[in-house]
This record gives structure tokens, sequence and C-alpha cells, in this order.
């Protein structure tokens, strides 16, 4: 079982193989495309991955079972068919409370905005699903809520699922962005923390960034985005039940495995909160 020191650490690496990944990405000078944005999610958030998974397994070398070790890396519980149903629906509920954050916080506009949509335009609809939706919902709930939130089993639920927000706002790396991903990121890390696997928050992530590919555009170009935000504060209130109701069919309650002292904060992770959060207001400075 990974520690949450660990988990920052790994959190670090995996923010600074950003850093080169955007440096090379940007020597290069390919323009935004559904390939493109499918080959840097892939590379940028399953390589981290891999190579931790890989040391990991060299300092546990004894361990011969390779589903043992693995599932003690990434949650990996047996799936439950209701949960995965909930979890399908649970991506469609929350959709409005998403974009109403997202609509708030507009004020802090990012230019990746701009490239996601431009790519979601431009690209056939099927290239345009797996590069917004199926590849960041597999890659970046890997890095998320499968290594960063498999280390913090030690820390008290709520506030393994508050650090593991955080750590996915950050890894949007913009303001506009950051305040929905930071509740999601909660949210889905509640989840896994009470089913048990990843592949809840998988497909949540993705029922959610499909229907922001196919309804959301749909919405704005019928009316401003100024009224649609009325119109999610509207349904705002079903959202809100919708999620606390299954919820609550997740069962179980959050195992607790606390342990005393255990600390949620290690240098790794502060680091990569400072430099991320750096990053994030220098675009506005």
């Amino acid at each position: 079982m990974l520690t949450p020191k660990q988990s920052g650490w790994f959190m670090l690496a995996w923010f600074s193989f950003q850093i080169v990944l955007a440096l090379l990405a940007g020597l290069i000078g390919t323009e935004a495309s559904a390939l493109w944005q499918g080959v840097l999610g892939l590379a940028g958030n399953l390589v981290p991955v891999l190579l931790a998974y890989i040391i990991y397994r060299i300092k546990r070398g004894h361990i011969t079972a390779a589903q043992r070790a693995v599932h003690s890396f990434i949650p990996m519980n047996r799936p439950k068919i209701d949960l995965l149903i909930y979890a399908a629906a649970l991506g469609i509920l929350v959709q409005p409370a998403a974009m109403l954050i997202s609509a708030l916080s507009s004020a802090f506009d990012s230019g990746s905005i701009e490239t996601i949509n431009q790519i979601a335009a431009e690209s056939p609809p099927a290239a345009a699903l797996a590069a917004l939706a199926v590849i960041p919902a597999i890659t970046e709930e890997l890095v998320a809520r499968g290594v960063a939130l498999n280390g913090f089993k030690g820390v008290s639920p709520v506030k393994a699922a508050l650090v593991n927000g955080l750590i996915f706002g950050l890894m949007h790396m913009n303001l506009r962005q950051f305040f929905y991903a930071f509740a999601l990121g909660a949210l889905l890390a509640m989840l896994v923390i009470k089913g048990g696997n990843v592949i809840y928050a998988v497909i949540v992530h993705f029922v959610l960034n499909a229907s922001q590919i196919s309804l959301v555009p749909a919405i704005f170009s019928i009316m401003s985005e100024e009224a649609a935000a009325m119109g999610y504060l509207l349904v705002l209130p079903l959202s809100v039940w919708g999620v606390i109701v299954i919820y609550r069919h997740f069962g179980r309650k959050a195992e607790e495995q606390t342990r005393e002292g255990a600390r949620a904060f290690g240098p790794g992770l502060l680091i990569y909160v400072i430099l991320s959060g750096l990053i994030m207001v220098s675009e506005f400075l």
C-alpha cells in the first residue's frame, strides 16, 4: 500500500513530466487536434503511472502475484453492476452543477478551454469523443483516483477526498477549470473510497465529459452563456438531490483506516501544490 508521502512525490513527478511534455509539444508546434490531444493525454498520464508501478513492483520484489500488487497500487475491488449503473447516472446528474460552477468561474478565462472547444467543433464526433472523453476519463482517473488517492488510506476519508479534490483541480493547471474539478474530484474520491474501485470514477468522468461535448454546445447554440447559467441554477436542486440519492447507494461506509499522526501533506505534495498554483496564477500576471 502506498503512503501519503509516496503519493505526494508521485504527483510532483507527474507534474514535472507534464512540464517536459509541454516544452516538447511547444518545440514541435503541432496544431490542436483530437489526435494530438489524445496522444498528449495518453503519454502525459500513462507514462508516469507505468513508471511508478515499475518502481513499486521493484521495491516489493517478494510479491509474485501480479493481481495482488496491482490491487494494492490502484483501487480495484470487484465492481458491482448496480454501482456501475449508479455511476453512469451520477455523470448526468452532476452536469448542471459542474456547468454552473464553470460559468461562475468564467472570469478566469483560459486558452485551454478554447482549445478544447476548437477540438470538439472541428474533429469528427468519434475522434472528439475519444480524445476529450474516453482517454481523459481513463488516464486522469488512474492518476488522481488511482495512484494518488490510494496513498491516502491512512488518512480520514473526508480529508483524503478534499486533498484529492485539490490534487485534481490543480492537475488542470488553469483557474477556469480548477473550481469544478476540485468539487468533482472530491466527490469522485469519496465514491472510490466507498466503492473500492476506480472504475466508478472513470464512468462518472466519461459520462460527464461526453455530455459536455454533445449537449453543452447544443445548449450554447440556442442561448447565451448567462442564460444557460441561469438555467443551470434553476435545475441545481434536482442535481443536488440526485447526487445525494445516488451517492447513498454506494452503500458501505467508508472504511476507517486512519493511522495516528498520518499527514496528508508531505514535502512532495506541498511542492506540487505550490508550483501548480503558481502556473495557474501566472497567466493573469
